[in-house]
């Protein structure tokens, strides 16, 4: 049974309750900012637990991160911690073995959500079925002993931890405790309960205990250092250290959580009375008083979004999105679509920033170049509120999949990410300007000498290719 409230008796929550009890009534939140932080800090979290660990993801992959974050979910429940997984099954491994296998231990529950069927092939299936399966849950929370979370951008797969030899996600987490963390159990239990959660055991895949024995070998020599892994780098990273040595406290803020609700997925696309995550982010837009940064990998807004972004502008409010540009993103048909909305929204005064693909310190190189992929999801409003989590402003995330976001009445937090934004826009973007014709300009001046283009700077001729055909299907509501 999870626990969705601090027990004293255990190392997290005694440090909740007491971290509550010298801050009533709000929560504390410390910014996950470079991948192997989050992947360390999942990984400790897990060591500590002692109850219950309830992880809820869109995806996890079976490379590196994904086999050392179930590898130590297998750890913890052999302690006697009660796991619950829950994970969207549309990029789940067709190979289900190892899910039944960690399924048949007594201490894990493994439930698919909106599951494809196993006996046709998946291709085959989306297609007779595509109403249903191109409906997804996105939302992204690891939940421990009732005491702390994690919440996010990040999925469970290499790429977003910096375990890639190239392309990484550039995201964004917060470590939470406080009552948040029981608005987050709600909102976990509600996706566990609903129909559209199903048992892994009901695939009808059998388990492999020798299996499971080769796992728990394999976790035992990565823990004692006696087999090459990212696992050390990741529980002894600098962010870890200063925390575990007191150096960092959670910064306390009054937050919300707010989350679509499963039964979503079984209404029309953007039915009105479903829209809770939109609706949340509507009203806060409303409530801006100076300026908006609005940061997302996959922008394609819808009108009602165009139309409250251009009310801002033409009030003298100070509007930026930040998302990624054609080289940068790894969803080339959203990108090919978005292009058609830039000009009017700059020509209303909103100021557009495209990720660079080839300026990243500290990642390894492909080819002599840096490459990343901007996967933040995050919303700073007037230097005082931070909304972060799952939702991308794309119709996919308003009206079809359901999301789940953090708002964070925190004027530290938000100067925070405006220092990040400071430092970072200038030195990893281009802007977009409109020059005295009307065209499109991409400008960068955060190494020398100033550099424009005149058309996607960094891209190939195949994905401008790629674009000019995208722009001619008609599947804006589908990405």
């Amino acid at each position: 049974m999870s626990t969705s409230t601090p027990a004293p008796e255990t190392p997290l929550g005694s440090y909740a309750l007491q971290w509550q009890s010298a801050n009533p009534g709000q929560s504390g939140f410390l910014p996950l900012v470079r991948g192997i932080e989050g992947l360390g800090a999942r990984l400790r979290a897990l060591d500590a637990a002692q109850l219950s660990v309830d992880a809820q993801y869109f995806l996890i992959k079976p490379d590196e991160a994904g086999r050392l974050f179930l590898g130590k979910l297998l750890v913890a429940a052999d302690r006697g911690v009660k796991v619950r997984l829950l994970v969207d099954d549309i990029f789940t491994p067709r190979d289900d073995r190892v899910l039944a296998t960690l399924a048949s231990h007594p201490n894990i529950q493994i439930r698919l959500f909106n599951p494809l069927s196993r006996r046709v092939p998946a291709a085959l299936h989306m297609l007779w079925d595509f109403g249903r399966t191109n409906r997804r849950m996105h939302n992204k929370s690891f939940l421990v002993d009732g005491a702390a979370a994690i919440v996010g951008g990040r999925n469970i797969a290499e790429e977003y931890f910096e375990l890639k030899a190239e392309d990484n996600f550039n995201d964004l987490e917060v470590l939470a405790v406080g009552p948040v963390v029981t608005d987050l159990y709600a909102s976990f239990d509600s996706f566990w309960n609903s129909e559209l959660s199903l048992p892994v055991e009901g695939l009808g895949r059998q388990a492999e205990p020798a299996a499971m024995d080769r796992w728990r070998k394999i976790m035992q020599d990565v823990m004692d250092g006696n087999r090459p892994s990212a696992y050390a780098r990741a529980v002894n990273s600098d962010f870890l250290r200063r925390l575990f040595r007191g150096e960092l406290n959670p910064q306390a803020a009054t937050a919300r959580v707010v989350s679509d609700a499963p039964e979503k997925l079984n209404m029309p696309p953007g039915a009105e009375q479903h829209l809770a995550v939109a609706d949340a982010l509507v009203e806060a837009f409303l409530g801006v008083k100076r300026e908006a940064t609005i940061i997302t990998p996959y922008f394609l807004p819808r009108e009602r979004a165009r139309k409250l972004m251009i009310e801002l502008a033409s009030k003298g409010m100070r509007i930026r999105v930040v998302t990624n540009s054609l080289a940068s993103t790894n969803h080339v048909p959203v990108h090919a679509h978005y292009r058609k909305y830039r000009r009017e929204l700059l020509h209303a005064g909103v100021e557009i920033y495209e990720m660079r693909a080839d300026r990243r310190p500290g990642f390894r190189k492909r080819n002599g170049t840096e490459y990343m992929t901007l996967h933040t999801k995050a919303f700073e409003l007037d230097g005082e509120t931070l909304a972060l989590g799952s939702v991308n402003l794309d119709p996919r995330s308003i009206e079809m999949n359901t999301e789940l976001v953090l708002f964070i009445d925190s004027p530290q937090l938000s100067r925070q990410l405006r220092y990040f934004l400071g430092r970072d826009l200038p030195a990893h973007t281009w802007r977009l300007v409109l020059d005295e014709r009307g065209r499109e300009r991409w400008y960068f001046d955060g190494a020398g000498e100033p550099e424009v283009v005149r058309r996607e700077p960094g891209a190939s001729l195949w994905r401008r290719a790629w674009v000019g055909l995208y722009r001619l299907l008609p599947i804006e509501r589908l990405l």
